[in-house]
């Protein structure tokens, strides 16, 4: 990224909370003027800088998202959005090897447990994970646990 010396930027005029730069390196200042309600009854002014990157100035004022395209094999899509990264994983379907006590004369023995094939979605701080029919195509129905309200 840029150089950390950002002291040759102007300050923020009186009517601005906000400006971002254009530096000749073609990187990114956004300089920022926020109040600080968590540590005083008074609202204190604070101002600072920080350099963004292309993609924060494309969510921030193309209001679209970024898209990665198909990738390697288990995160099939990734991109970027306002609310945050998000990403697509598909692992194939498979056998999960687990031991199982099962006490007495049987004692442990080893299982082969098939896990269906999933979709999990990250989106910012959320996540959701479905089971899939047959690992597959980006048409594939998807299922979901019923909820115990609508049983």
């Amino acid at each position: 990224m840029a150089m950390n010396d950002h002291s040759s930027v102007p300050p923020l005029p009186s009517f601005a909370i906000g400006a971002l730069f254009f530096l000749q390196s073609g990187d990114f200042l956004l300089q920022y003027r926020t109040t600080d309600n968590d540590h005083s009854r008074t609202p204190l002014m604070k101002a600072g800088a920080k350099f963004v990157t292309v993609k924060d100035v494309q969510a921030a004022f193309g209001g679209s998202d970024v898209d990665s395209g198909w990738i390697t094999p288990g995160v099939v899509r990734c991109g970027y959005c306002a609310k945050g990264d998000w990403f697509v994983l598909r692992p194939a379907s498979r056998f999960l090897p687990l031991q199982v006590n099962f006490g007495g004369k049987e004692g442990v023995k080893k299982i082969k447990i098939p896990i269906p094939a999933t979709v999990m979605v990250g989106l910012g701080m959320q996540y959701y994970l479905w089971a899939m029919a047959r690992s597959g195509t980006p048409d594939s129905r998807l299922y979901r646990r019923r909820s115990r309200t609508s049983r």
